[in-house]
């Protein structure tokens, strides 16, 4: 079986890297610690390694580098969201960045490498502590 990370990762940086134009917030031009320290919880695209879907089928988990945990929510059911072993995340910002309250897009490569795959709408939820990542159920946790 693949690894999420290994799949993932590729497609999630060449998406990010598509994405580059300025958002035109206060903290667009910031990089790094200073952008994820803003009032908005923020997480790079292409510091995305993980990700797991929770047991309501709508919810997703995704792990950044540094052990955070992002909760984002479909906005409707992505059938191959249960079964897939990677996807990207396309923010609808233009930005290579996602924070709690922006929407973007979930894209599910399609199982037999025929067409784009299915793409799911999506919103940020919010970024976990370390409690809420305890108390998720194994299977749930990136």
């Amino acid at each position: 079986m693949l690894n999420p990370a290994t799949v993932l990762l590729p497609v999630a940086t060449a998406l990010a890297l598509s994405a580059c134009a300025p958002t035109g917030s206060a903290s667009a031009g910031m990089t790094g610690d200073a952008a994820l320290s803003s009032s908005r919880q923020c997480i790079f695209t292409q510091q995305i390694d993980n990700f797991r879907q929770g047991d309501d089928g709508r919810t997703l988990y995704l792990k950044a580098r540094r052990d955070d945990v992002f909760e984002v929510r479909s906005t409707g059911f992505c059938p191959e969201l249960e079964t897939t072993v990677a996807l990207a995340i396309q923010p609808d910002a233009g930005s290579s960045r996602i924070c709690s309250g922006d929407w973007a897009r979930v894209i599910v490569p399609s199982g037999a490498g025929a067409g784009p795959g299915q793409v799911c709408r999506v919103q940020v939820i919010r970024k976990l502590t370390a409690e809420d990542i305890a108390a998720l159920p194994e299977r749930s946790r990136p």
